[in-house]
């Protein structure tokens, strides 16, 4: 995923801003905004997990069916095509059927354009105008931005901006656990401080295999948005504490507890984890040391 653009004050040399361990942490607060006016908002990931998801691991696999429903889901803003041809990346719109449009060469000064950029900037109110001239190009926002250094790489604009809390930021990722076909694409995992930045969420696409006509949809996640705290992501956040290998050296607390959970993985009846869940969050916690 391509760098964030920095602001001014932010840039080394400026005002540091407070410390990621020092920001406080209630909850994300997660606001969207769309650049488009048609454009498809983010929707829960839990609201399509069932579509996503074989029924008998949304029922009995809790691990799994928290991991596929936390967060919100991306969509491309409008239907088009790619393929990685030799050194290049060719970009056609779809029509109404998902019939191909001419292709066309991407390079760094022709990227491929969003057919309702025209009238997207047309919607802005007119004490906004100058401010939005100077803040993008002649043509707008591009739709796809190829990575110039790898042709099979390109940076995926949704339309899609976000805004959390001062202490959370926004990790875009692939959708969880939704299987990948083979010549299709990875999004390459990045993570956003939206409690600052206000661009659009970047989501960087990389495609698997050269010749292959792959397909986008707005009626199809292309990526998952998650908010994550900034504190977890601070270098002195990285410690862990290591135990000697191998089982002998395991505290008391540490051992009773595998003991448990093990005992439970071995019970007959299925949905051990499920009822544990439940008993556990039904009395406090144990103390910790």
């Amino acid at each position: 995923m391509t760098e964030p653009d920095v602001p001014e004050a932010q840039r080394d040399g400026g005002h540091p801003g407070p410390s990621r361990q020092r920001l406080p942490v209630t909850g994300p607060q997660m606001r969207f905004y769309h650049l488009f006016p048609e454009g498809p908002m983010p929707v829960p990931a839990r609201a399509i997990l069932r579509d996503l998801l074989p029924a008998k691991a949304v029922k009995r696999c809790p691990p799994v069916t928290a991991a596929s429903s936390f967060g919100w889901l991306l969509f491309p803003p409008t239907a088009f095509a790619v393929r990685w041809v030799g050194q290049s990346l060719e970009f056609s719109l779809l029509d109404d059927d998902g019939g191909l449009g001419p292709w066309t060469v991407l390079g760094p000064d022709r990227p491929g354009r969003h057919p309702g950029t025209a009238a997207a900037l047309a919607s802005v109110p007119d004490h906004r105008v100058a401010e939005l001239g100077a803040s993008l190009d002649d043509h707008g926002v591009p739709l796809v931005d190829p990575n110039p250094a790898d042709p099979r790489e390109f940076q995926l604009f949704t339309g899609v901006t976000a805004r959390t809390a001062p202490g959370w930021a926004s990790l875009v990722r692939p959708v969880p656990n939704l299987p990948v076909p083979p010549g299709t694409f990875d999004v390459v995992d990045g993570v956003v401080e939206t409690a600052w930045y206000g661009n659009g969420l970047p989501v960087m696409v990389r495609l698997r295999a050269r010749d292959e006509i792959v397909r986008f949809s707005p009626s199809f996640p292309v990526a998952a948005v998650q908010p994550v705290p900034v504190a977890a992501l601070a270098q002195e956040s990285s410690h862990a504490e290591m135990s000697e290998p191998g089982i002998g050296s395991w505290p008391d607390d540490e051992w009773n507890r595998f003991v448990a959970t093990r005992r439970g993985r071995l019970d007959a009846l299925p949905g051990s984890y499920r009822r544990a869940q439940h008993a556990y969050h039904r009395e406090p916690p144990p103390e910790q040391d």
